[in-house]
C-alpha cells in the first residue's frame, strides 16, 4: 500500500514526474515548487482527500482536476497566476476547504459558486449575490450576510 503521504514541499519541481501519478495516497503536498502546468493525469488520483497545490507558478488549471470527487478535505490553490477555474471544478461537492486567495482572478470564479459541501473559503465572500452557500451552513457567509 502506498504512503498516505506525498509530501513535495519546496523540491524545486518545474514538473511534476510520472512516477508521482501512481497513486500518491491520501494527500499530495506539491506546493512551493516552479510548477507552471499540471498535467491532465491529476484526474486519475481518485483517492486523494488534501491536494495542496499553492505558491507555484499555475495560470491554469486541467479540467480533469474536476474529475476527483473524493476530495473532501482541502483543496489548496493559494498564490499562483491563475486568471480562472476550470468550470469541471464545480462537481467536487464534497470538497469543506478551498483557498484560491492571492490569484489573478477578475472576477470571483462561478464553478465555485457550486462547490456545496464546504465549510469555509479563502478568502472569505462577503455578500456574494450569486453563491448559494451563504447559509448558516457556511461559517464564513454565514457570518458576513
Amino acid at each position: 500500500m502506498p504512503d498516505q503521504v506525498l509530501n513535495l514541499w519546496k523540491e524545486n519541481l518545474a514538473t511534476v514526474h510520472g512516477a508521482i501519478w501512481n497513486d500518491p495516497g491520501i494527500v499530495l503536498i506539491l506546493a512551493d515548487n516552479a510548477l507552471s502546468t499540471i498535467s491532465p493525469r491529476i484526474g486519475e488520483l481518485q483517492r486523494l482527500r488534501t491536494f495542496d497545490l499553492g505558491h507555484n507558478q499555475l495560470t491554469e488549471l486541467p479540467v480533469e482536476l474536476g474529475n476527483l470527487t473524493g476530495i473532501r478535505d482541502f483543496l489548496y490553490l493559494h498564490d499562483n497566476r491563475l486568471k480562472s477555474l476550470p468550470q469541471s471544478l464545480a462537481g467536487l461537492h464534497m470538497l469543506r476547504y478551498l483557498n484560491i486567495s492571492e490569484s489573478r482572478f477578475s472576477a470571483f470564479p462561478e464553478a465555485v459558486c457550486h462547490m456545496l459541501g464546504w465549510l469555509s473559503c479563502s478568502p472569505p465572500i462577503t455578500n456574494c449575490p450569486i453563491c448559494p452557500v451563504q447559509s448558516p451552513g457556511c461559517r464564513d457567509c454565514a457570518n458576513s450576510i
